[in-house]
């Protein structure tokens, strides 16, 4: 049973220093179809971000009987770390009659455009990181973010 003690007060934030990008990591994932599909995934995405950084691990993870479930797909998990430690992600899940070298092509430019954004957190999480800082302390916390229209902008609360 997960147990989680009561926490009393959120630290302030200060993150508006994005860094470089120190390493690319990533889960091919697949259930129901060819253990292969993922390598075609994978050499894809790679031919992609290898042009910009050579650190770049994909690892694949294939379900098969129950685990897997009653459907047939695959999907890829992309997670870039700067060097302040800042983790911009994205994930995708093939869409019915879709290639592995398109999904792989596709998630790679995704990173590239969240990479190009800026902005110490990634879209899918900013709505939480904002949220965490209207609950936080009377001090400042900063941030800097990247919304959906493209502007930047830097805010306390």
């Amino acid at each position: 049973m997960f147990q989680c003690p009561v926490v009393r007060k959120l630290d302030p934030l200060r993150c508006v220093d994005v860094g470089l990008i120190k390493r690319i990591r990533g889960l091919v994932y697949t259930a129901r179809i060819a253990p292969t599909t993922a390598n075609r995934v994978i050499d894809k995405c790679r031919q992609v971000l290898n042009t910009f950084i050579p650190d770049v691990y994909l690892y694949t993870d294939h379900y098969t009987g129950k685990e897997a479930g009653i459907s047939p797909g695959y999907g890829l998990s992309l997670v870039a770390e700067t060097s302040t430690k800042a983790l911009l992600s994205i994930e995708l899940a093939a869409g019915q009659g879709q290639l592995p070298e398109e999904l792989g092509e596709t998630a790679a430019h995704l990173l590239c455009e969240e990479i190009d954004r800026g902005g110490c957190f990634d879209t899918q999480s900013q709505t939480l990181c904002f949220l965490f800082m209207t609950l936080g302390p009377e001090v400042w916390a900063w941030l800097f973010a990247w919304l959906s229209p493209p502007f930047h902008f830097a805010t306390r609360c």
